[in-house]
């Protein structure tokens, strides 16, 4: 489940307040670090494969233990 909070030519932010894998690694007592590293992580990675100038910022995770995951896509480039 996530919400649109910002959509511009250079940024576009979501807060995702529901995450299978969050809640499944949180059930199998595996969340925060654990969790985190496992997929969360992976979230940097994407983007650039996509185009090199874009990236994405976050400092809260629904897995760490968080209101949200608060995901920023941002256009690098100019």
């Amino acid at each position: 489940t996530h919400e649109v909070v910002e959509d511009t030519e250079k940024a576009f932010r979501l807060n995702v307040t529901e995450c299978i894998w969050a809640a499944a690694f949180r059930e199998a007592g595996l969340g925060g670090e654990v969790g985190h590293a496992a997929f969360c992580n992976m979230d940097y990675h994407w983007p650039p494969a996509f185009n090199p100038s874009f990236k994405m910022e976050r400092d809260k995770t629904l897995m760490q233990g968080h209101d949200c995951c608060n995901h920023r896509y941002i256009d690098t480039a100019q």
